[in-house]
């Protein structure tokens, strides 16, 4: 982190995005002193060819997982756009060691049990 006022942010893209989709944000929460990881999703935007039939929600939310461990992060602010949300929703379900601060998306949660087309 930064300084020691500083959050930790993890923004998770959308279904047709990458992780450059929050190029004009990172800076501005990065000059107010907060981490900010912006991952791209495997089989999704500049990692679209690593994309194979088994990758889908489980996988993000496994690659999200694996993240936030590796990188030690506790106490986050998960931010996720469309699809993003159903990510972080279900990160923020397995993850209790993470002590995940706050939660905020645009997000679609079709709920357990539910498939949501996308």
């Amino acid at each position: 982190m930064n300084s020691a006022s500083g959050r930790t942010f993890v923004l998770i893209h959308g279904s047709w995005h990458g992780g450059w989709c929050w190029d004009r944000l990172k800076p501005l929460l990065e000059e107010r002193g907060h981490r900010v990881i912006a991952p791209t999703l495997v089989g999704l935007g500049e990692l679209a060819y690593l994309a194979n039939p088994n990758t889908g929600l489980s996988v993000h939310v496994d690659q999200v997982a694996a993240l936030l461990s590796d990188e030690d992060v506790r106490d986050a602010v998960l931010v996720g756009h469309s699809y993003g949300g159903m990510i972080l929703t279900a990160v923020a379900e397995q993850a209790p060691t993470a002590s995940l601060g706050s939660s905020t998306s645009t997000r679609c949660y079709p709920g357990t049990g539910r498939a949501a087309l996308i």
